[in-house]
């Protein structure tokens, strides 16, 4: 049976601790295995090259090759589907994703722990968040600058649909 890694990516907020963690299923990756992996592009996930850099899946023997893919509809056929062996993801993006009774992942690793370089970043205006309120905001749902402004909007008496919401993918923000 073919070894199956999913990773995740998980960071809320300045005081919460987020973790990246790559998930396994039952069976391990052995020396000589090589797995394959499709993954989005972000900054979050460069420890996989740095390692690679480094030759630490080469100590184990192991051969890891990625293409970078951003799109979730892409990822997931082919990694059920046995084309693909690992995915790097957010907690968030994994845990919305459509689960069957025979999803079969467990956690192995963690590749990143948020130290508070989450954030929110507003247009010239926008001071606080119920700055915010009736004006385009953009990000994805499940996303850490999502979350904290849907918790920061919630303190101050608010929720997201008090925002004109507009889902993008996260590397899209930067346009």
């Amino acid at each position: 049976m073919k070894k199956r890694v999913a990773g995740c990516l998980f960071s809320v907020g300045r005081s919460i601790l987020g973790v990246a963690v790559i998930m396994l299923s039952w069976s391990s990756a052995h020396a000589g295995d090589v797995i394959n992996c499709a993954y989005p592009y972000w900054f979050g996930f460069a420890p996989t090259h740095v390692a690679q850099k480094l030759g630490y899946f080469a100590e184990e023997d192991l051969e890891v090759t990625w293409v970078f893919e951003n799109d979730r509809a892409n990822v997931y056929p082919g990694l059920h589907g046995g084309d693909i062996d690992c995915t790097m993801r957010t907690i968030g993006e994994h845990m919305s994703r459509p689960l069957t009774a025979d999803s079969n992942l467990v956690v192995i690793g963690v590749i990143d722990v948020s130290v508070g370089a989450d954030g929110v970043i507003g247009a010239p205006g926008i001071n606080s968040v119920t700055d915010l309120v009736g004006k385009v905001f953009a990000g994805e749902i499940n996303h850490p600058g999502t979350v904290m402004t849907a918790y920061a909007l919630k303190q101050e008496g608010y929720s997201l649909s008090d925002v004109d919401l507009r889902l993008i993918a996260t590397d899209d923000g930067q346009a």
